[in-house]
């Protein structure tokens, strides 16, 4: 069987294979080069978001919620006999496509305190991004305070930590208490998100999801000639 040539287009993040080659390799066959790459490139476009939501969670220390968060990395176009081109992608619109906070990673202790809970609350929170590193200590800076978790009103629990001297816009919770003084402006711990990790395990795995195309075409382009001979076709 022909080895098939793959090429990859960095600017898109694009991997394609050579379809003369796949025509060539058909023979008598060759008008069904558009049907034998819908096949292969959507096989391999199911098994290529199954590999990166595996290596991102492999890479990446995510809780329940950052697990879910990229699960927005979805196939968003199907190749067809007139256009054998898949899309993978989080949209714009998706909760994985906007910068994450340390809220979707492993954080210690892993639950907000919040009123009058806080006085339970340990001295510093802890978190990481990466598997393979330590966890860190969120002790703040000369002008933000220690990092802590919050339930906002979606219900997502957050780090964030306090802008030191800056008033926060409103004075009174969403149920209508009166927060307490002083009132700062809280800013987000912000950390990769879905379309950014999933971007860094794509430059490592990309030469894999061009031999996982290499092979899926091959192989479709034998069971096609397997098919014809059986049928009596060639």
């Amino acid at each position: 069987m022909a080895y098939f040539h793959t090429n990859y287009d960095a600017s898109n993040l694009m991997v394609s294979v050579d379809d003369a080659e796949v025509t060539r390799a058909l023979g008598v066959l060759g008008n069904k080069t558009p049907a034998a790459l819908k096949v292969a490139v959507n096989t391999t476009a199911r098994q290529t978001r199954k590999l990166m939501l595996t290596e991102v969670k492999k890479r990446y220390d995510l809780n329940a919620a950052g697990r879910r968060m990229i699960e927005d990395l979805r196939q968003r176009q199907k190749a067809t006999n007139r256009r054998p081109t898949a899309i993978l992608a989080i949209m714009k619109n998706d909760p994985g496509a906007f910068r994450a906070d340390l809220g979707y990673f492993r954080t210690s202790p892993t639950k907000p305190f919040m009123g009058p809970s806080v006085r339970n609350a340990p001295p510093v929170f802890r978190a990481r991004v990466l598997k393979d590193s330590p966890m860190i200590a969120l002790g703040g800076t000369s002008d933000k305070s220690k990092g802590f978790l919050v339930q906002f009103k979606s219900k997502h629990i957050g780090m964030v930590q306090r802008q030191l001297g800056i008033p926060a816009d409103k004075d009174y919770t969403e149920s209508g208490k009166k927060r307490w003084k002083p009132n700062e402006k809280l800013a987000t711990l912000s950390s990769p998100s879905g379309s950014a990790m999933h971007h860094t395990v794509w430059e490592m795995q990309e030469q894999t999801v061009e031999q996982m195309l290499q092979q899926n075409t091959e192989q479709r382009v034998r069971q096609l000639i397997a098919n014809a001979k059986r049928k009596g076709v060639i």
